[in-house]
């Protein structure tokens, strides 16, 4: 499986973290309580093939969610992936 560089992650994370600045007011994001955002790379599941992925990995502690999210960006449906990870298993 074709790894990505750390150059493509980090371009990545840098989108992740504008898009979410752009469209979430600030209120919201505050209440999310987020920790140690980190760039890095996933493996999720897309068509039945498991595919490398970039996702802006953060600690959160809000009401509904408390643990590790990872957010990733698809360009094509211009639209954002949230995984948590339970158990050391990432679930959509």
């Amino acid at each position: 499986m074709k790894r990505l560089s750390k150059k493509q992650i980090g371009r990545a994370a840098c989108t992740i973290l504008q898009q979410l600045a752009l469209t979430t007011p600030l209120n919201v994001v505050y209440s999310w309580g987020i920790t140690n955002k980190v760039a890095t790379q996933i493996e999720i599941m897309v068509d039945g093939m498991e595919k490398n992925v970039a996702a802006l990995m953060m600690n959160v502690n809000g009401f509904n969610y408390q643990g590790r999210l990872y957010v990733t960006n698809n360009r094509v449906k211009q639209t954002f992936g949230l995984y948590s990870e339970q158990n050391g298993m990432l679930h959509e």
